[in-house]
């Protein structure tokens, strides 16, 4: 029925947008999201761990979509959201990963504004 297709619909998307993110380029073809597909581990960057309060990459966003964590678009991308905070908080201003947060915030906005928001059929976005 039409109500049980709903959920995998929305987690399908978001998934298919973060692989989108995870694929975009710069002029000269530098991976943008290169730093943002997984995170160093608590051992590796110990103080990382110790700035950034909700830790977030790609690969965690994208395992808890498969898992059905996200309540709703909003909810992904609040996740989306605390995630390119997070490079920010971390990083200098000015630093290449610093830019390429911003850059990537842009895409990810555009696609999530057209991936969920026109012509959304049901009507369901917030």
């Amino acid at each position: 029925s039409r109500m049980r297709s709903k959920p995998p619909k929305f987690e399908r998307a978001a998934a298919e947008l973060v692989d989108r993110l995870a694929e975009a380029t710069d002029e000269e073809g530098r991976k943008l999201a290169e730093l943002f597909i997984k995170l160093p581990t608590r051992h590796e960057l110990p103080d990382y761990y110790a700035v950034i309060r909700k830790p977030l990459d790609f690969e965690t966003i994208r395992s808890r979509l498969k898992k059905f964590r996200y309540k709703s678009m909003a909810d992904f991308d609040k996740a989306m959201t605390v995630l390119f905070n997070n490079a920010r908080l971390y990083n200098v201003e000015g630093s290449q990963v610093y830019q390429d947060s911003l850059t990537l915030e842009k895409l990810y906005k555009e696609d999530f504004a057209r991936t969920f928001l026109q012509g959304d059929a049901d009507g369901s976005h917030q």
